[in-house]
């Protein structure tokens, strides 16, 4: 990963195997001037890359404004940061149909689940993204039977009924919920509120502070889910995808 003190870029390894473009991610946490847009494209340049992703960290106005220096970009998604703080002092009753696995061995269930349920993905968006209708099945798929990926699923009558795939970032005192999804036919039960409790559960027991989440502004469904089940809107970051040889892209896919 290349870092300076108002910008990073990391090479994206598994997307340029996947979407079979070179690609990378560029995350913006200052604003940014004329000579950091100049050694970006710089750098881009040098490496090579095709596709990249650019985070604007905390929606930082001035660099939404600045975006108009690079050709090719457009603005994808804005993720909408979500947080919950843990209370140790209580402890939820577990659910005999809910539990949480590291390691969990692969559950065709969980990939049927994750086909329909990801409407609202930013590379459902951008229709140079071929495969972008797979990328959560992927996600998926390569989770099963890993280290620090874990699966809280809900279960009736011998089928996963819906899943959190989440894991544990390095400080040890917060979670990562990846991705959550219910079965279409298993909605308005109750079922997502009851992974989140057991998610809960897991966290207090190991010791952990806090729950973090993201998802897209277009998601209102999502975002009132995680307000009913007291998480708190942190941060909003801006999501652009930009194209380098822009008229060659379809080829490169």
């Amino acid at each position: 990963m290349l870092s300076e003190e108002k910008y990073s870029i990391k090479f994206l390894d598994w997307d340029t195997n996947f979407f079979g473009i070179k690609s990378a991610k560029i995350y913006l946490y200052d604003e940014l001037c004329n000579d950091d847009i100049k050694k970006i494209k710089e750098i881009v340049k040098e490496k090579g890359y095709e596709f990249i992703t650019i985070q604007n960290c905390g929606n930082i106005e001035q660099n939404n404004v600045l975006m108009a220096n690079f050709e090719g970009a457009f603005l994808a998604d804005v993720n909408i940061q979500f947080e919950k703080k843990l209370d140790r002092s209580k402890k939820i009753e577990n659910k005999e149909n809910v539990c949480i696995k590291e390691k969990y061995e692969k559950d065709e269930n969980i990939v049927n689940i994750a086909k329909k349920a990801f409407t609202d993905s930013r590379f459902l968006i951008d229709s140079k993204l071929r495969r972008g209708n797979e990328v959560y099945v992927q996600w998926v798929s390569n989770s099963f039977e890993k280290q620090n990926k874990f699966f809280c699923t809900y279960r009736e009558d011998k089928k996963t009924k819906g899943f959190i795939l989440f894991s544990i970032e390095k400080d040890k005192k917060s979670i990562f919920l990846e991705l959550i999804a219910v079965d279409k036919d298993s909605k308005s039960k109750g079922i997502g509120t009851s992974l989140i409790k057991q998610l809960e559960n897991f966290a207090i027991e190991n010791k952990i502070e806090y729950i973090r989440v993201g998802t897209q502004l277009n998601n209102l469904n999502a975002q009132n889910f995680y307000e009913k089940n007291g998480f708190k809107h942190i941060m909003n970051n801006s999501i652009y995808h930009w194209w380098i040889n822009n008229n060659n892209s379809k080829e490169l896919i």
